[in-house]
């Protein structure tokens, strides 16, 4: 596998891409900070004059009924608790689906890693048996060129047994 960068080595390239995507990590998380910060934050302005609202709503004027105040205060004390209660739990599970998510990223790019490391071997060990195989020819090419040629044999000098004289007795 070829990459953008050739003088670049495989691991240098590898941990370049590695701090690039915990880079971009880092500032997703920093992103979703913020944005639940300000969730918060808008949330709890809407609750507090939701409170207001209420408390006008009924006709208690804070200013001239203090009982129908804390009545009208306790309300909207008890309707903000729950409204932020209902949006911690949400942001719980939304937390908890983003962690899910991310470990699967995780898992998955950690395949991937292991996949391409051993593609990366497989290929230098090929790369080394044909290396190794192409000595070996050069070396019975060698050895051919450097040994001395065969002597020219006759028939019967090429026969290993001696031959049998025969006479006749008469």
């Amino acid at each position: 596998m070829t990459h953008k960068h050739p003088h670049l080595s495989l691991e240098s390239f590898h941990a370049r891409a590695t701090a690039r995507a915990r880079l971009r990590d880092r500032r997703e998380r920093a992103h979703r900070i913020r944005s639940r910060v300000l969730a918060l934050t808008a949330l709890t302005f809407a609750l507090a004059w939701l409170a207001i609202g209420i408390q006008m709503a009924l006709g208690a004027d804070p200013g001239l009924v203090a009982g129908a105040r804390l009545r009208a205060e306790r309300v909207a004390e008890v309707a903000a608790i729950r409204r932020a209660a209902q949006a911690k739990q949400e942001l719980a599970k939304a937390e908890a689906t983003a962690r899910r998510e991310r470990a699967r990223e995780q898992a998955l790019a950690k395949e991937a890693r292991v996949a391409h490391t051993r593609a990366a071997r497989v290929a230098a060990r090929r790369a080394a048996a044909a290396q190794a195989a192409a000595q070996a020819a050069a070396q019975r090419a060698a050895a051919a060129a450097a040994a001395p040629p065969p002597a020219a044999s006759t028939p019967a000098a090429s026969s290993s047994a001696p031959t049998p004289v025969v006479t006749r007795v008469s």
